[in-house]
């Protein structure tokens, strides 16, 4: 079985005898998330542009290898994916620094010169402590079921509400937490595994002949809608059988909450859906 290196040499020579650059835009797009991602440490959204610059790019790439008379591809390719990043990652400085000054500058006519950053944990600390607030003020169940849904901390009186619905079911706060803790890993871990087969459909539905890519497509699609179903938020079922509760009774304690939040201008801000 070829290594990489000779997958990628081989597509390249392909690329030169024949003119087909398919095996080539395989092989690079595999190659450039493997140095976005484990050399680099990028996310999805950082490397899914570079590999998408790459491949736009692909034909300038092979051309000047070719005219440049280089002898190692495997070794140029990796230095010229390495400069697209390195590209990227200026063009994302030379952004912030702009965004930075004209901040900046429209600050000083306020007498102030905060950064974006801090004026954005501003803003998140400021709805935190409006939500918090916001929370504080409703029935304890209300609260608890809000907080479990989105996941946010618990004060004692909901802690202690918790623990009195657990023990109905022989179960405890640790047991809980430690559940939760194991759900919320699973759920991202099929996140991950999710993302990851949207990137190899949609590589094989820009690369794939016209006849074949509509079948990449739809395949896309089915695996966009499984994307779609892993929520973050926890699911009405399992804080129902938490609290001991109906699923029915959970979902109208949980929204009649929100719309008491939203009534005191709270939910708009948190991102509170009321979406069934």
């Amino acid at each position: 079985m070829m290594d990489r290196d000779q997958r990628l040499t081989e597509a390249v020579e392909t690329y030169f005898q024949t003119g087909e650059k398919k095996d080539f835009l395989n092989e690079a797009w595999i190659w450039t998330k493997q140095i976005c991602m484990r050399r680099f440490g990028m996310d999805e959204d950082g490397s899914s542009e570079v590999m998408l610059r790459i491949i736009q790019s692909a034909e300038r790439c092979l051309e000047i290898y070719r005219s440049r008379k280089y002898g190692n591809f495997p070794a140029y390719f990796t230095v010229y994916v390495k400069n697209q990043i390195l590209n990227q990652r200026k063009r994302e400085s030379a952004s912030r620094k702009k965004e930075r000054i004209l901040v900046e500058v429209k600050g000083s006519d306020l007498g102030t010169r905060e950064t974006v950053s801090e004026m954005r944990t501003s803003e998140e600390e400021n709805v935190r402590i409006l939500v918090q607030k916001a929370l504080a003020k409703l029935e304890t169940l209300p609260c608890l079921v809000v907080k479990m849904r989105h996941r946010i901390p618990m004060n004692l009186r909901e802690l202690k509400l918790l623990k009195e619905k657990l023990r109905r079911k022989s179960s405890g706060l640790r047991t809980y937490f430690r559940e939760e803790e194991e759900y919320e890993r699973s759920q991202r871990l099929r996140r991950k595994a999710v993302t990851d087969q949207l990137q190899i459909f949609f590589g094989r539905t820009y690369f794939s002949e016209s006849s074949r890519s509509e079948k990449w497509r739809k395949r896309k699609k089915i695996w966009a809608d499984k994307m779609a179903h892993i929520g973050e938020e926890q699911s009405f079922r399992r804080i129902a059988v938490s609290l001991s509760l109906s699923e029915h009774t959970v979902r109208k304690v949980y929204y009649d909450a929100i719309r008491t939040m939203r009534d005191r201008r709270v939910g708009k801000e948190f991102h509170l859906s009321l979406a069934a």
